[in-house]
């Protein structure tokens, strides 16, 4: 029955927890009944005017920056320093 009403108003079961027990599974289909009986109106949002910053940098020279820094990072660890003071 739950797969029905969800197949009506078109929406997909995502998970099995809907169905655990018999509780969640009336739960579930009386949702779909209210969902089925009050449609949800399609909203129309006004577009969003985006600007995207970021740096653009070769991937060679981005992993030699990341390993540069881990191996120094490891040095540091390796003679005592940095140390969290506590």
């Amino acid at each position: 029955m739950l797969a029905a009403l969800k197949k009506q108003t078109g929406s997909t079961m995502h998970n099995t927890t809907d169905v655990d027990t018999a509780q969640r599974a009336i739960r579930a289909i009386e949702i779909e009944t209210y969902n089925q009986e009050h449609p949800t109106p399609l909203r129309v949002l006004p577009p969003i005017d985006t600007v995207i910053i970021g740096v653009n940098i070769d991937r060679e020279l981005r992993r030699e920056k990341i390993t540069r820094r881990l191996k120094a990072r490891h040095q540091g660890y390796r003679s005592g320093y940095p140390r969290a003071e506590r």
